[in-house]
């Protein structure tokens, strides 16, 4: 073949085919993925699903990456199936906000026959919603599967893991061929199928290939097919495994759009910017459907977030940015401070969450900075305690700092400011892409952070807890003094990003499902998803500060240790950072080079701002394999 990839006119694929597609430059097989999808699907449609767990833990098989396993420890109870009411008010809630497709999963090796008239009973009623339905239960009987098809079940779900050949190094407990089986019943019985499998799971690149050509070659292939990117958990047999980078990843998904013209790879953000902008984009609240919809969207994206923060729905506002949210905090702090009161603020700071507060100085108020050492960039808390008197009523800190890394003890200096009567101004924007944190617990007055930074849309994020909301001056329209997410944003927000801010909500839930599973609040889900994502972070990070830190032509910028920090590494070298990031974007490797805002972060640590840092980061979904280039790179140019 010369390794070029063919589309066979045939309905069966070769390996070798397989192999060539995935061995396409990126950018060419992104290309040639993108021409076979329009030509069967609408580009701009993303159909929304809603997964639930409607019977959890312990299951009998042994998937090596399974967390409702019965045979592994990895702190998940079991439940009981799930009352069919509360199934029908989850779907409900599903379809309010937005999906169309709602699945329903229970941890069984094969269902009995004694729950089989409950769960035809939650099909036929979720179907009376409007809403393809979609199960999956483990392996079936012909006649169990027959009694979904009657029921109205379109959709049920079987994956096939991985590929053939690689089946029994995941799985011991059944065959590859038992899932075939099943899916053939299914087919019997006039369901469509759901079928798909996961990677990242220690098999090679042609067992990749394997396990898509499986699903390629059956016939018909599955009308649906869902790929996921393992995430390791803790006490599972493949708790240590490395993580598929997002080329690899993105590579597969092209790969199986090409050979299943037809289904629908199901892979949350996107959607529903997209659908605000091509069915709600209208002034919101309004009786009509587009305007309710379009209402219900926005509120629907500050509850979820609320929920996860742990804080009430009331309490987050969004706004264009976090640098304009904190520019407009300032102004209402400067209305209601008087002359001789003092903000404490420090230099380890990104210029957002240090330059409002400081031209406060012109309106009578004490700026006081709580500085960094010089060698470390640490924050110390004997620093602060010096600074707090009965003057001060606001410390401004960032949770961690964009160039110096370290994760601040936020409920200590929370606990320390409270002490002496001061709010506390919590800056996120570096912590939060790793993960959401429970604000509640924190004790943050206030919580900053920037959306498009944590797979979502441009808008900034602001956690305003009720008694400082209510203490400022209303900066918004006079009529909406008495709304709490309204007070401090001055001009209306972009709604369709506002709604979009639901699918980072979406993106939280759908992580927890597929690593962990069963039910919790959609706090308890944040807090998990946010352990899992430091988890990996931190493996990866701590050879990388190790190189940097044992590297005689560089400065690493923070502390050494991994469990510290955040993986955003800043380093100091004889050469620019800007000249360095050049170098390494020539290799393949996204850096950046500059002072990141940071100047006075920079200047505190003897570093000329114009020379700048180079700065390395990366987050949940990174591999080691895109870690090790990194290396290599930063070897040849440093």
């Amino acid at each position: 073949m010369d390794g070029e990839a063919r589309i066979p006119a045939a309905a069966k694929w070769a390996r070798e085919d397989v192999e060539a597609l995935m061995a396409l430059p990126f950018a060419e097989l992104i290309f040639r993925a993108a021409e076979v999808h329009r030509e069967h699907h609408n580009p701009n449609e993303v159909q929304a699903s809603r997964l639930l767990s409607i019977k959890t833990g312990g299951c009998p098989e042994d998937c090596g990456y399974c967390s409702q396993s019965a045979h592994f420890k990895t702190g998940l109870k079991a439940s009981k199936l799930m009352d069919k009411e509360v199934v029908l008010a989850e779907a409900k809630r599903a379809k309010t906000e937005g999906a169309s497709r709602f699945c329903m999963g229970a941890a069984w090796r094969s269902p009995k026959d004694r729950d089989m008239g409950e769960l035809c009973a939650m099909v036929a009623e979720v179907k009376e919603m409007g809403l393809e339905t979609c199960m999956t239960l483990g392996m079936l009987s012909e006649d169990q599967a027959q009694q979904l098809s009657d029921a109205g079940l379109d959709y049920y779900n079987h994956n096939i893991d991985t590929s053939p050949e690689y089946y029994d190094q995941v799985i011991s407990t059944r065959t590859f061929q038992d899932r075939i089986d099943t899916l053939d019943k299914v087919r019997g019985a006039g369901m469509k199928v759901c079928c798909g499998g996961i990677v990242g799971m220690g098999e090679k690149v042609e067992d990749r290939a394997g396990f898509l050509l499986a699903l390629a070659n059956m016939t018909p292939p599955p009308e649906s097919v869902p790929i996921n990117s393992l995430m390791p958990i803790e006490g599972t047999p493949l708790g240590d495994s490395e993580p598929v980078g997002a080329i690899d990843f993105a590579r597969l998904v092209a790969v199986a759009r090409i050979l299943m013209p037809q289904s629908y790879v199901r892979l949350s953000v996107i959607d529903r910017l997209t659908r605000f902008y091509r069915e709600r984009k209208v002034q919101p609240y309004a009786a009509y459907e587009a305007s309710r919809l379009a209402g219900e969207e926005m509120d629907e994206a500050r509850r979820r977030l609320a929920e996860i923060m742990g804080v009430d729905t009331d309490e987050v506002s969004f706004g264009p940015s976090t640098t304009q949210n904190t520019y407009v905090l300032a102004q209402a702090f400067g209305q209601m401070l008087k002359a001789g009161d003092a903000i404490i603020v420090t230099n380890q700071d990104h210029e957002a969450n240090s330059g409002p507060w400081r031209r406060l100085a012109d309106r009578g108020i004490e700026i006081r900075e709580w500085s960094i050492d010089r060698d470390t960039g640490h924050l110390p808390l004997d620093g602060l305690k010096t600074l707090l008197d009965e003057k001060v009523k606001l410390v401004c800190f960032p949770h961690c700092s964009n160039i110096v890394a370290e994760i601040n003890p936020v409920t200590e200096i929370c606990e320390l400011a409270r002490a002496a009567g001061a709010y506390a101004c919590v800056d996120g924007v570096s912590y939060v892409p790793h993960g959401l944190p429970n604000v509640a617990a924190l004790g943050a007055d206030i919580y900053l952070f920037s959306a498009y930074k944590t797979y979502g849309p441009h808008q900034g994020v602001m956690v305003l807890r009720r008694e400082v909301g209510e203490a400022l001056p209303n900066q918004g329209h006079f009529f909406n003094a008495d709304l709490l997410y309204k007070r401090l944003t001055p001009a209306g927000p972009d709604h369709a990003q506002v709604a979009a801010c639901a699918g980072m909500a979406d993106y939280m839930e759908a992580l927890y499902a597929h690593h962990h599973g069963g039910e919790a609040s959609a706090l308890e889900k944040g807090v998990v998803v946010h352990d899992l994502m430091r988890a990996h972070e931190k493996m990866l990070l701590q050879p990388i500060l190790d190189y940097v830190a044992d590297k005689n032509s560089v400065r690493l910028l923070g502390p050494r240790i991994a469990e510290g920090r955040a993986p955003t590494v800043a380093m100091a070298a004889n050469e620019s950072g800007a000249a360095l990031a050049e170098k390494l974007a020539s290799k393949g490797v996204m850096a950046s080079g500059g002072s990141f805002y940071g100047i006075r972060c920079l200047e505190a640590q003897g570093i000329d701002p114009q020379h700048g840092a180079l700065r390395v980061s990366f987050v949940h979904y990174t591999s080691q394999d895109e870690v090790s280039k990194m290396l290599n790179a930063l070897d040849d140019v440093l």
